[in-house]
């Protein structure tokens, strides 16, 4: 799943819709609550 994210992220820019989403309570983790829209743009193909 790591490698997976990784290679998401470093082929795509991400950027939050709603610049300041809730927290979600439980569970421990600081996570946004649901839903969470983001916007994704396709990085260039420079390598």
């Amino acid at each position: 799943m790591k490698a997976v994210t990784a290679m998401l992220l470093r082929s795509y820019t991400l950027e939050l819709v709603h610049p300041d989403p809730p927290a979600a309570k439980g569970l421990g983790l600081a996570r946004p609550a649901s839903p969470c829209p983001l916007r994704y743009k396709a990085r260039g193909a420079a390598r």
